[in-house]
């Protein structure tokens, strides 16, 4: 769409998450907070959503959210005002040059995806390059 966008990235998108093996996570306890959270996800218009297609979804899905409210065993703070934070952070996007301080890493189902190569360090780009640690086994 022109603009970049943080995202944290696990698998190449044509894998499992490369840290479930036996079907157990193996960094259970230093997962990112996006695992912690899931089957439920934020999106920019502020609605907390959850994927239908999480195998435990059938076990757990009446009791992720009730009566409107999160479950307070899924609830967590990126679910707080994620729409000023998601703002936030595209606003501190919009002062990289996307050509210099980025390169393109991998494509995925047609969405491009760069690590940051610039001078620059903030929570943000901190943030990212934790991010890519996850797709070493990949050698991404």
């Amino acid at each position: 769409m022109g603009y970049l966008k943080a995202i944290i990235l696990l698998s190449d998108g044509k894998s499992l998450c490369p840290y479930i093996e036996n079907f157990k996570c193996t960094i259970y306890e230093m997962r990112p907070t996006v695992c912690k959270a899931y089957p439920l996800s934020t999106n920019i218009d502020n609605i907390v959503y959850y994927d239908i297609n999480c195998p435990g979804i059938s076990e757990i899905g009446s009791e992720v959210i009730k009566n409107g409210e999160i479950s307070p065993s899924f609830d967590s703070y990126i679910f707080d005002d994620y729409q000023t934070r998601y703002i936030n952070t595209h606003k501190k996007l919009e002062e990289f040059n996307k050509i210099v301080d980025f390169e393109l890493v991998t494509t995925i189902n047609n969405n491009k995806f760069y690590k940051y190569i610039g001078k620059e360090i903030n929570p943000y780009i901190t943030m990212h390059l934790d991010s890519l640690k996850h797709l070493k086994k990949y050698n991404i």
